[in-house]
């Protein structure tokens, strides 16, 4: 079961928290994961992509799974 709030009578969005990045934490001090991560995150940033909306998330996710 899904832990993400329903507000249906409400018309804005709850409030999301920005994830932070810990200012002690270097990019040699982190996983392997994190530092995966980091790169994908640095690749997305460089590209020329413009960010998807909700409904083009759903699209890509609807084409992918077939």
């Amino acid at each position: 079961m899904s832990n993400i709030p329903n507000f249906p009578e409400s018309n804005t969005d709850p409030d999301v928290r920005r994830t932070e990045v810990k200012d002690w934490l270097t990019y040699e001090t982190m996983s392997p994961l994190g530092r995966s991560l980091m790169d994908i995150a640095k690749q997305i940033e460089e590209s020329d992509d413009p960010p998807m909306d909700e409904d083009a998330i759903e699209a890509e996710l609807q084409r992918r799974r077939g």
